[in-house]
C-alpha cells in the first residue's frame, strides 16, 4: 500500500484526547487502521473476553465493535431455510458503491458460527448484489429473516491477480463424487465434536 502522506492527527476516544503522527494510504476498506506504534505509545490493552480496547493506562476504554451502522454489512436478500448440515450459495444485498466492483467478503462476529458460517470469497457486485456460500453446521434448520447481516465486504486494494485453480491430477467421477460427500460429512461431524456444538 502506497503511502499518500504523512500527517498529525487528532484523535478522540471517549472524552481523551490522542495525538498521533499516522500514515495517510489510499483505498483501504478501513477509514482507521491502529497499528502496533499507537497501541505501544498509548498504552493500548485489548480485552477479548470483555470485548474493550483500553487506552492510555485504562483512562478510555471502548467497545472492539462499534455500534454504528457499518458501511461495508450484506445481508441476504429474502427469507431462506438452510436444512441442517448443509450449505448453499445466498445471494446478498451489498451498497451500491460497490456495483461493478470486485470485493471480498468475510464473516462478522455476530454471525459467524453463532447462526450459521460463511466463507470467505472474492465476488464480483453487480446492480447491488452478489452471493455467499453459507453453512448450516448444525443438525436443525435455520430460518435466516430478510435482511440479516451475514458479512462484511473488504476491498482488495491487496490483490494483483486472480486466477481460479483447476487441479488437472484429479478425474470427476460418480464414485469418487459420493466418496468425497461421506468424507465431507465425517469431517463436519469431527470438526463439530472437536469445538463442542
Amino acid at each position: 500500500m502506497p503511502i499518500v502522506a504523512v500527517t498529525d492527527m487528532k484523535m478522540k476516544f471517549s472524552e481523551l484526547n490522542v495525538y498521533h503522527n499516522v500514515k495517510v494510504v489510499d483505498k483501504i476498506s478501513h477509514d482507521l487502521i491502529l497499528g502496533t506504534d499507537f497501541m505501544r505509545q498509548n498504552a493500548a490493552t485489548i480485552d477479548y473476553r470483555s470485548g474493550l480496547i483500553s487506552i492510555c493506562d485504562n483512562l478510555a476504554a471502548l467497545p472492539l465493535q462499534s455500534n454504528v451502522v457499518d458501511k461495508y454489512i450484506i445481508q441476504n436478500m429474502e427469507e431462506v431455510c438452510i436444512p441442517g448440515y448443509s450449505e448453499m450459495i445466498l445471494p446478498v444485498s451489498v451498497p451500491e458503491r460497490f456495483n461493478n466492483k470486485t470485493v471480498i467478503i468475510e464473516p462478522i462476529p455476530d454471525f459467524q458460527f453463532k447462526i450459521c458460517a460463511i466463507g470467505k470469497s472474492i465476488n464480483k457486485c453487480e446492480n447491488g448484489k452478489t452471493v455467499c456460500k453459507i453453512l448450516n453446521y448444525n443438525s436443525n434448520n435455520v430460518l435466516l429473516k430478510r435482511g440479516t447481516k451475514v458479512g462484511r465486504i473488504a476491498e482488495p486494494t491487496y490483490i494483483i491477480n486472480c486466477v481460479a485453480y483447476n487441479d488437472p491430477t484429479q478425474k470427476q467421477t460418480d464414485e469418487s463424487t459420493s466418496i468425497k460427500i461421506e468424507q465431507l460429512r465425517e469431517d463436519l461431524e469431527n470438526f463439530l465434536k472437536e469445538y463442542g456444538f
